[in-house]
């Protein structure tokens, strides 16, 4: 039961703070499951499932009074799919001695992106339309959404804000609508190789799911730089960790 607890725990915190501020809950996650002892295929598999139950919760929760863009999405995440598979091989078949470090390094990337993004708007209406740049952009996203997808809501929305001129808000739900799509293409790949194993996956699921809606319903009337320093502070401490302690 305590073990249980400790992953319900991980799972809630993650999607809480991902949520909140499209930081990504594997940004959280991941360190916290390495901690625990859990092996990298197994935390991948889970924070995936994880995602494709929560995805939905946040993107209902921030679209609120304005439409998505469905055609949009299909195309992003349809092509986005292509990369899920290349990434799912490269995270399969990379040395889980190489993952800790890698994964640490890519933490703070996503970290220094949020800080050098922060004082921007979003709303750039120059770039708005290049749909065709969009959906180019799933192969690439796609793919790391697989290998590892801490951060990669937060590069989506980036990509929404600057190729259709969307909000920060309007950004994420449609950035959160298109994680649903590859995180369940990635936990499918993942639960066919062997790797998901329920009695983590089910605490976790629950956990992230709560944290989900709570994060989003009230992420939306919190300030978007409080956010952001959370998201700053615990980002540089944990990808700091994996890095250079792993």
């Amino acid at each position: 039961m305590g073990v249980a607890l400790t992953y319900l725990l991980i799972g809630f915190i993650s999607a809480l703070l991902s949520s909140m501020s499209g930081a990504g809950a594997a940004l959280f996650a991941t360190p916290l499951f390495l901690s625990a002892g859990l092996s990298l295929p197994t935390i991948l598999a889970c924070n995936q499932l994880c995602a494709s139950l929560w995805t939905p919760v946040a993107s209902r929760n921030y679209r609120r009074g304005a439409p998505l863009d469905a055609t949009l999405i299909m195309g992003v995440a349809s092509v986005g799919l292509v990369g899920v598979w290349f990434g799912y091989r490269l995270a399969m078949y990379l040395s889980p001695e190489l993952f800790k470090p890698i994964i640490g390094a890519l933490i703070l990337f996503v970290v220094a992106v949020s800080w050098r993004s922060s004082s921007s708007s979003g709303d750039d209406s120059s770039t708005k339309g290049h749909r065709a740049i969009s959906i180019v952009l799933g192969f690439p996203l796609g793919a790391y959404q697989a290998f590892f997808g801490g951060g990669n809501t937060l590069f989506s929305s980036l990509m929404f804000s600057r190729t259709q001129g969307f909000d920060f808000k309007r950004a994420l739900a449609h950035a959160y609508a298109v994680a649903f799509v590859w995180c369940t293409a990635s936990a499918l790949l993942f639960w066919l190789g062997g790797c998901m194993q329920w009695d983590i996956v089910v605490p976790a699921a629950i956990g992230s799911m709560i944290g989900a809606s709570i994060g989003s319903r009230y992420g939306r009337g919190l300030s978007h730089v409080v956010l952001r320093r959370v998201f700053l502070i615990a980002g540089g401490l944990m990808g700091g960790r994996l890095l250079f302690f792993s």
